[in-house]
């Protein structure tokens, strides 16, 4: 891959961290994903790095905590608590903020397990080319998705621009139960089979947003948050 290619998958990374992100870098359970999927696409990942770092209590810290233990007539009760549970009491800001953003990431990580569907974002995400795409398709919901599969068992080779949690059946978590044919099934399961069999007619995926689109001059123009996609249809 060019650089141009690497700096366009971390600018997406970028973009789907929901959190404040005023430093623009790809963290969290997001960046965790993306590496899963590299890694298993190409052999090998990028690494990470540490963001907080917990503190050693000083030397003065702990010169005065023994002083004290020392003073008081008392029998001195162990700081140390519960090794199982953390002692908030005595943690410093930073060990603090680490204890956050670990809980915030296994939060991530358990939506992250629940979507099937995250590896394919990656794995046939759009690339851009030289040439104009033939079909570009707004939307990853049935319609979007219908759309892509004709298209794509025609040869068309469309490109789905949609974000990855999909359209509005993808966001029920209950049983499809107003449509011919499904039976126990569920949205997002609906969702997850349509997007498989147009990925397996060689449809591909833009996970983003459409902000724009430019019809005023052949080929048209699709705008996304990091993209822009020419076309010959939409």
């Amino acid at each position: 891959k060019t650089s141009k290619d690497i700096e366009k998958v971390y600018k997406k990374c970028v973009d789907q961290v929901k959190d404040d992100n005023p430093d623009k870098l790809c963290v969290g359970a997001v960046a965790r994903n993306l590496a899963k999927s590299l890694k298993k696409k190409y052999g090998s990942g990028p690494e990470f790095e540490t963001r907080f770092v917990p503190e050693e209590p000083s030397t003065n810290e702990q010169s005065d905590d023994k002083k004290a233990g020392e003073g008081s007539g008392s029998p001195k009760k162990s700081n140390k608590g519960n090794a199982d549970k953390p002692n908030l009491h005595l943690a410093t800001k930073e060990q603090l903020l680490a204890e956050i953003e670990s809980r915030l990431d296994a939060e991530r990580d358990a939506q992250v397990e629940e979507e099937e569907d995250d590896d394919a974002e990656f794995e046939h995400g759009w690339e851009p080319s030289e040439w104009p795409e033939r079909v570009t398709i707004i939307g990853g919901g049935p319609a979007g998705l219908s759309a892509a599969i004709y298209a794509a068992r025609a040869g068309l080779k469309p490109v789905v621009v949609a974000p990855p949690m999909g359209g509005q059946l993808q966001g029920k978590g209950v049983d499809v139960e107003n449509y011919p044919g499904l039976f126990n099934v569920t949205g997002p399961a609906v969702v997850s089979l349509m997007r498989q069999q147009a990925i397996a007619y060689g449809a591909t995926f833009e996970a983003d947003v459409v902000v724009g689109i430019d019809a005023s001059e052949r080929p048209m123009k699709v705008k996304t948050n990091s993209s822009l996609i020419e076309t010959h249809s939409i």
